[in-house]
């Protein structure tokens, strides 16, 4: 199968999507792990059980799964049957992910103060298994992939997966490492209420850009690639203009949501005490 545009991606970069793929995934499950032992009281033997199957799941998927970054790119063809099959199997590690953080938040053995560390937790997993799952799986299959790929489908999935399985993570972390820095469990209601509305700026702007660019990509892909009369680049460019107006507004509102999450750091008010509190 031919590539309809040249395309040369270095074997470089696609080592780097194998380290920031499969082993990226074990990355974020082992972040995710030791933030809510900390916060739910969840015995580590149960949660270390949960965190070795995402592993090893992440590992098995995610190894061969790096194939579909070698379609198109001059390598023999067995890699467009290998990358498709493995890499349609990489959504379950991240479901995997989903299902442990929320289920070890139902399992919580004490009411840790820091409310909206968890939060991250949960909404590092729903958004990873969307963005770098749903939307992965999406146009990972060779013969879909052939049409999609560098179009804005493929922005639309990396938008969403970058968001959930990298930044929120870090989020995460910084939720509830940040207080204990300062000295405290957790921050004060008022400055928790600030992060939790930024939370959900963010989470649900990232939602509309995902959706603006992948509804670009769809009318991409079918006036530049799919039909019999492909149009040119900046023809089909002009034509998705509107799109990338709302993904606009929609970034305009994600920025809020880091103002918002910033804020936050700075806002003061009664603390809980580290001695009444589980650490």
């Amino acid at each position: 199968m031919t590539d309809p545009i040249e395309t040369a991606i270095p074997i470089n970069e696609n080592r780097r999507n194998f380290l920031s793929g499969s082993v990226g995934a074990g990355i974020l499950g082992a972040i995710m792990a030791f933030v809510l032992i900390k916060i739910t009281g969840v015995d580590r033997e149960v949660i270390e059980k949960w965190l070795y199957m995402i592993i090893a799941m992440a590992l098995i998927t995610g190894i061969l799964g790096t194939g579909h970054h070698y379609f198109w790119i001059g390598t023999p063809d067995y890699w467009q049957v290998l990358g498709s099959i493995f890499s349609a199997l990489e959504p379950i590690p991240f479901f995997m992910m989903t299902l442990f953080a929320f289920s070890m938040i139902n399992k919580r053995r004490r009411e840790h103060p820091n409310k909206v560390a968890a939060l991250w937790a949960m909404g590092t997993g729903v958004m990873a298994f969307l963005g770098a799952g749903v939307w992965g799986f999406m146009h990972t299959l060779a013969p879909i992939n052939y049409y999609t790929h560098g179009t804005q489908i493929t922005a639309a999935h990396g938008h969403m997966a970058f968001y959930g399985a990298y930044a929120m993570i870090v989020m995460t972390m910084i939720s509830y490492a940040m207080p204990n820095m300062r000295g405290r469990v957790a921050n004060s209601v008022r400055a928790q209420t600030f992060e939790v509305w930024g939370f959900w700026l963010m989470t649900i702007s990232m939602v509309l850009i995902t959706l603006f660019l992948t509804s670009a990509g769809v009318l991409q892909v079918w006036l530049q690639r799919y039909t019999d009369t492909p149009q040119g680049f900046m023809v089909v460019q002009d034509k998705l203009a509107i799109f990338y107006w709302l993904r606009f507004a929609a970034g305009a509102s994600f920025l809020m949501g880091v103002i918002t999450y910033i804020a936050s750091f700075f806002i003061k008010g009664e603390v809980p005490s580290i001695a009444n509190a589980a650490r």
